[in-house]
């Protein structure tokens, strides 16, 4: 699901039900970074939760793509929904959440990508799977 910017406050802050994955760009890397931590907190209250969130970056997926499934799969040791949180990606990751979302159906977390000077989205609209969502966040 593709959406709007201006619609984009609402579904954070209540996103459709079955959500597992959602993609949050923009040139705005503030606005990415407040819709983002809006949107995990619906599934994980405590962001700085060991347990229940964990925090990625580009260089960490670049160096080990495979730590994105990883933590993806894995279960909460106290139980509860996960949050894998990537942040400050940028185009040269595009392949690999491509693939992610290729298979996220079977992944029941939701993934949040806060994207620092990307100005489009880093693959195409027919590649988000039906139970993600792609927002942008732009200057006014």
């Amino acid at each position: 699901m593709i959406v709007k910017s201006s619609e984009s406050d609402r579904i954070a802050r209540n996103p459709p039900r079955g959500m597992i994955a959602a993609l949050v760009f923009g040139p705005d890397s503030g606005l990415a970074r407040e819709r983002s931590e809006i949107l995990l907190k619906t599934v994980v209250e405590d962001l700085s939760d060991p347990f229940r969130v964990s925090e990625l970056d580009e260089q960490t997926l670049a160096n080990d793509p495979a730590r994105l499934f990883d933590e993806a799969a894995s279960i909460s040791m106290l139980g509860g929904r996960r949050v894998v949180r990537v942040r400050s990606a940028s185009n040269a990751l595009a392949k690999l959440f491509e693939s992610f979302l290729a298979i996220s159906p079977k992944v029941r977390h939701c993934a949040a990508c806060s994207k620092r000077p990307i100005t489009r989205r880093p693959f195409p609209v027919t590649s988000i799977p039906p139970a993600s969502l792609a927002t942008s966040c732009a200057m006014p």
